[in-house]
């Protein structure tokens, strides 16, 4: 992400559009509809490294049904030691952040 603010030398190409350049700050949107959805998980390209999309709703998905009222921080713990390489190297070593938006209210 802070690759997109600085990095001038990637932005500077005048026959082309901000949105065309090697990097841009401008970002892809997309609408969708929430409807039936209890959560939304961002996290790094670490986590996703490690697990696929199915993967991380699956493992919050079973959490909950386990506990309905655990909090969604306690989730991702386990999720963070159940992928952080133990070795610190190879799969599960990159950086890792992730959050989970709560939509159940």
């Amino acid at each position: 992400m802070s690759r997109v603010i600085g990095d001038l030398r990637f932005k500077n190409n005048d026959k082309l559009s901000p949105e065309e350049q090697k990097m841009t700050c401008a970002p892809d949107i997309t609408s969708i509809d929430l409807k039936g959805v209890d959560f939304i998980i961002v996290a790094c390209d670490g986590i996703w490294d490690v697990l696929s999309n199915q993967q991380v709703v699956d493992f919050i998905e079973n959490n909950l049904k386990e506990q309905p009222d655990v909090k969604l921080s306690v989730i991702l713990k386990r999720m963070f030691e159940r992928i952080i390489s133990k070795e610190g190297i190879g799969v599960g070593s990159d950086n890792m952040s992730a959050i989970i938006i709560d939509l159940r209210v």
